[in-house]
């Protein structure tokens, strides 16, 4: 995955209506419509603008409340602290995660040194992880969250590092966060959808005093605050004699303050 993305919006384009033209000859046999080479051609490409470029890692993009364009940046692959153990490599501290704002055409980044790692693995320097989404609730108010990629228990290698990881964090207006929740904590404790433990937290809808996220790596939809436990279950059809196809349903979390 490259280390520097652009960011795009394609504009509409406007297709007119095309119609076949009227037969020559009351005695010829008529075309059907699905032959006709004009509604059968490729339709006209949108145009496309680039309105924010040189972004570390794009991911979630979001209007704040004052109408500027917010893009979280998952970071770039410097190392810059410790490495943790996990099924596919090593997650490695990087600190690069971000937060981009377009503003009156000025593009400015307003948050920086966000929790992110760097995947290294075998082969070499793998994946980039850190703020993936971002949502907010009035203005002051920028809840992201951080993913991570790895079993829970696995952060406690990155010492007091690992639990910005895994979590939805609260972006201040002066680029300063807070952790709201520990989605990868929740993980650990209830592991709603069976299976091996895994984490990573992606996109995120707030809400007002609470925030609905979705979990790729738990393969749920959650509710953070007082973290409420969500069932799991499994679909299984039968289809042909002696196995079955089975269908994992995936879960959605919510959270909301703790009064």
């Amino acid at each position: 995955m490259s280390s520097t993305r652009t960011v795009s919006l394609a504009a509409l384009a406007l297709l007119g209506a095309c119609a076949d033209a009227p037969p020559t000859a009351t005695d010829e046999p008529t075309v059907p419509a699905t032959a006709s080479p004009k509604r059968d051609a490729p339709a006209a490409q949108a145009p496309v603008t680039v309105v924010m470029s040189s972004l570390d890692n794009p991911r979630g993009l979001a209007w704040g409340p004052e109408g500027a364009l917010y893009v979280v940046e998952a970071g770039n692959r410097t190392v810059k602290g410790p490495c943790a153990p996990v099924p596919r490599g090593q997650n490695c501290y990087s600190g690069s995660g971000a937060i981009s704002r377009l503003w009156k055409g000025t593009q400015e980044r307003v948050a920086s040194g966000l929790p992110s790692l760097i995947l290294i693995t075998p082969t070499g320097p793998g994946d980039v992880t850190g703020p993936h989404d971002i949502s907010f609730q009035g203005k002051g108010n920028a809840y992201v969250t951080i993913g991570w990629g790895g079993p829970p228990a696995a952060r406690a290698a990155l010492g007091a590092l690992g639990s910005g990881f895994g979590a939805t964090i609260r972006v201040t207006p002066n680029g300063s966060w807070d952790l709201v929740a520990e989605i990868a904590g929740f993980e650990q404790a209830n592991n709603p959808a069976g299976g091996p433990l895994d984490s990573n937290p992606y996109g995120i809808l707030a809400e007002a005093g609470r925030q609905f996220l979705t979990d790729a790596g738990a393969t749920r939809c959650s509710r953070s605050g007082r973290t409420e436990q969500c069932r799991s279950s499994q679909r299984c059809r039968r289809r042909r004699p002696g196995r079955r196809l089975c269908r994992r349903r995936s879960f959605v979390a919510r959270t909301a303050r703790s009064t």
